[in-house]
Protein backbone atom coordinates (compact mmCIF):
# COMPACT_ATOMS: atom_id res chain seq x y z
CA UNK A 1 0.00 0.00 0.00
CA UNK A 2 1.56 3.14 -0.92
CA UNK A 3 2.12 6.01 2.38
CA UNK A 4 1.64 9.54 1.61
CA UNK A 5 5.65 10.48 1.91
CA UNK A 6 5.54 7.80 -1.07
CA UNK A 7 3.00 9.92 -3.47
CA UNK A 8 4.76 12.21 -5.84
CA UNK A 9 4.92 15.84 -4.85
CA UNK A 10 2.92 16.50 -8.28
CA UNK A 11 -0.02 14.49 -7.21
CA UNK A 12 0.30 15.95 -3.65
CA UNK A 13 0.14 19.48 -5.35
CA UNK A 14 -2.93 18.66 -7.89
CA UNK A 15 -4.96 17.04 -5.11
CA UNK A 16 -4.91 19.55 -2.99
CA UNK A 17 -5.26 22.29 -5.46
CA UNK A 18 -8.74 21.01 -6.39
CA UNK A 19 -10.20 22.01 -2.99
CA UNK A 20 -8.18 25.18 -1.80
CA UNK A 21 -10.33 27.71 -3.77
CA UNK A 22 -11.86 30.68 -2.20
CA UNK A 23 -16.01 29.81 -0.88
CA UNK A 24 -17.22 32.90 -3.18
CA UNK A 25 -15.98 30.08 -6.23
CA UNK A 26 -17.94 26.85 -4.36
CA UNK A 27 -21.12 28.98 -4.19
CA UNK A 28 -20.76 29.81 -8.11
CA UNK A 29 -20.50 26.31 -8.50
CA UNK A 30 -23.04 25.44 -6.52
CA UNK A 31 -25.55 28.16 -7.82
CA UNK A 32 -24.80 27.71 -11.17
CA UNK A 33 -25.40 23.96 -10.63
CA UNK A 34 -29.02 24.65 -8.82
CA UNK A 35 -30.00 26.97 -11.52
CA UNK A 36 -28.93 24.11 -14.53
CA UNK A 37 -30.93 21.44 -12.36
CA UNK A 38 -34.37 24.06 -11.93
CA UNK A 39 -34.17 25.05 -15.71
CA UNK A 40 -36.95 23.81 -17.55
CA UNK A 41 -38.29 21.80 -14.43
CA UNK A 42 -41.42 20.95 -16.56
CA UNK A 43 -39.30 19.45 -19.79
CA UNK A 44 -37.02 16.78 -18.45
CA UNK A 45 -37.03 14.44 -15.58
CA UNK A 46 -35.08 15.49 -12.23
CA UNK A 47 -32.66 12.83 -12.83
CA UNK A 48 -31.68 14.44 -16.27
CA UNK A 49 -31.14 17.97 -14.98
CA UNK A 50 -29.73 16.70 -12.06
CA UNK A 51 -26.70 14.46 -14.27
CA UNK A 52 -26.73 17.66 -16.76
CA UNK A 53 -25.64 20.01 -13.92
CA UNK A 54 -23.52 17.82 -12.27
CA UNK A 55 -21.50 16.92 -15.22
CA UNK A 56 -21.31 21.12 -16.07
CA UNK A 57 -20.13 21.45 -12.24
CA UNK A 58 -17.56 18.79 -12.75
CA UNK A 59 -16.71 20.25 -16.48
CA UNK A 60 -15.91 23.35 -14.46
CA UNK A 61 -14.01 22.60 -11.69
CA UNK A 62 -12.15 20.93 -13.85
CA UNK A 63 -11.21 23.01 -16.56
CA UNK A 64 -11.28 26.92 -14.70
CA UNK A 65 -8.10 26.86 -13.15
CA UNK A 66 -6.84 26.04 -16.38
CA UNK A 67 -8.70 28.03 -18.93
CA UNK A 68 -9.14 30.93 -16.49
CA UNK A 69 -4.80 31.82 -16.63
CA UNK A 70 -5.25 31.47 -20.61
CA UNK A 71 -8.00 33.91 -21.35
CA UNK A 72 -7.38 36.14 -18.00
CA UNK A 73 -10.56 35.63 -16.15
CA UNK A 74 -11.11 34.99 -12.60
CA UNK A 75 -11.90 31.28 -11.81
CA UNK A 76 -15.12 32.00 -11.03
CA UNK A 77 -16.27 33.54 -13.97
CA UNK A 78 -14.28 31.03 -16.14
CA UNK A 79 -16.32 28.03 -14.07
CA UNK A 80 -19.80 30.04 -15.13
CA UNK A 81 -18.60 30.52 -19.21
CA UNK A 82 -18.18 26.80 -18.94
CA UNK A 83 -20.84 25.57 -16.97
CA UNK A 84 -22.81 27.99 -19.40
CA UNK A 85 -21.27 26.14 -22.50
CA UNK A 86 -21.51 22.87 -21.00
CA UNK A 87 -24.96 23.21 -21.00
CA UNK A 88 -25.51 24.66 -24.24
CA UNK A 89 -23.19 21.50 -25.59
CA UNK A 90 -24.95 19.00 -23.25
CA UNK A 91 -28.53 20.22 -24.39
CA UNK A 92 -27.61 19.91 -27.94
CA UNK A 93 -26.15 16.71 -27.78
CA UNK A 94 -28.43 14.80 -25.56
CA UNK A 95 -30.59 16.01 -28.32
CA UNK A 96 -29.23 14.58 -31.12
CA UNK A 97 -28.80 11.24 -29.67
CA UNK A 98 -32.35 11.95 -28.49
CA UNK A 99 -33.75 11.53 -32.15
CA UNK A 100 -33.48 7.97 -33.20
CA UNK A 101 -34.63 8.98 -36.78
CA UNK A 102 -31.87 11.92 -37.30
CA UNK A 103 -29.14 9.06 -36.51
CA UNK A 104 -30.34 6.43 -38.53
CA UNK A 105 -30.98 8.91 -41.37
CA UNK A 106 -26.99 9.57 -40.85
CA UNK A 107 -26.40 6.01 -40.68
CA UNK A 108 -28.27 5.39 -43.53
CA UNK A 109 -26.34 8.36 -45.85
CA UNK A 110 -22.85 7.57 -44.83
CA UNK A 111 -23.54 3.28 -45.44
CA UNK A 112 -25.17 4.09 -48.92
CA UNK A 113 -22.31 6.71 -50.05
CA UNK A 114 -20.00 3.61 -48.60
CA UNK A 115 -18.38 6.22 -46.45
CA UNK A 116 -16.73 8.37 -49.17
CA UNK A 117 -17.25 11.90 -50.03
Amino acid sequence: MMKSEDTPQIVKNSMASGFDKAPEYWFIIVGMAIYIAMRNAEAAPLRTRLLKALTAGMLAVGLSPELATRIGFSEGITAVIIMAFGQIILDGVTGLLGDRDFIKEILRSYLTKGGSK
